[in-house]
């Protein structure tokens, strides 16, 4: 993902799956330091390496949304979309969002790839196909004041 605006404009910001962990790049491809207060070139991710990573996206502000899954057991995925702070450390947890990839807009709404099911002729056809879900902050305003309500759980 890239920093769209504010400090950090143009900074490539990378999912590592192997170290669990955000890394910063330049446009030269050379680690900058960008998180922690522009002390370090990493990030942990919540989750660490238990988790799969899918997608990243950088909101205006520099917040962070990260979305992966973790295998409960078998054949039962966890989705999670996290939020970081534009310091790389972790704010809060939406769980249920499955998709597969994210887009984020100005207003802060999320765009997401994700399946639903598409019933044929008959019931037991029933197969899935891929569609684009919105999701929209129940707080839109235009300052990121994050509180715990349903659809964004603090933990």
């Amino acid at each position: 993902a890239i920093v769209p605006g504010g400090t950090g404009v143009g900074t490539i910001i990378v999912l590592e799956q192997s170290n669990g962990r955000m890394q910063a790049f330049d446009t030269g491809g050379n680690p900058v330091p960008y998180f922690a207060s522009s002390t370090s070139c990493t990030a942990a991710l919540k989750d660490g390496t238990n988790a799969t990573y899918l997608d990243i996206a950088v909101e205006y502000t520099g917040f962070i949304y990260v979305l992966s899954f973790q295998n409960i057991s078998r054949g039962n995925c966890q989705f999670n979309l996290d939020i970081y702070n534009p310091d790389g450390s972790w704010l809060c947890r939406t769980t249920g969002f499955n998709a597969g990839k994210i887009s984020l807009d100005m207003w802060r709404n999320i765009y997401a790839l994700n399946y639903t099911p598409y019933i044929g002729s008959s019931t037991t056809n029933a197969s899935s196909e891929p569609t684009i879900s919105q999701w929209v902050p129940l707080n839109s305003s235009s300052t990121f004041t994050p509180t715990p309500t349903a659809t964004a759980k603090a933990s």
